[in-house]
């Protein structure tokens, strides 16, 4: 797993926890527990997708991701009905917990463009001293 890949998991884990305490405020299992899943959800396929991904290419097999990713988003649509219809968990409150991925992705992205773009300022700054000494 590359390092994108782990801090975003890492981060996701983190922000879950921050939103299942959050969600305490509202005093209901249906919302606790809907963050809960949602965030577990968004960040079981997160982890998914990377290994996925990952195990397609090493195997030089990447028409075979289409179809994987069909499956996956069924079994995906399948367990929101569950959690929804059946659990009766709160829809918004899902949802919540489904951001988790997002946006520490965004966060994550963010945060590696800043290091790489700081880096290469170094970079462009290092050069000029060689040429100038």
């Amino acid at each position: 797993m590359d390092t994108l890949s782990k801090r975003t998991l890492r981060n996701g884990i983190i922000l879950s926890v921050v939103l299942i305490f959050g969600s305490l405020l509202w005093r209901s299992m249906s919302v606790t527990m809907g963050v809960v899943a949602g965030a577990g959800l968004s960040l079981a396929n997160f982890w998914s997708i990377q290994r996925i991904v990952s195990q397609q290419f090493a195997a030089k097999k990447p028409k075979f991701m289409l179809g994987i990713y069909i499956l996956k988003l069924g079994v995906i649509f399948l367990a929101l009905y569950g959690l929804i219809q059946l659990a009766g968990l709160e829809p918004i409150a899902i949802m919540a917990g489904l951001t988790v991925t997002v946006v520490t992705g965004i966060a994550g992205g963010q945060k590696m463009a800043s290091e790489l773009a700081a880096e290469e300022m170094n970079e462009t700054s290092n050069s000029g001293d060689h040429l100038n000494g």
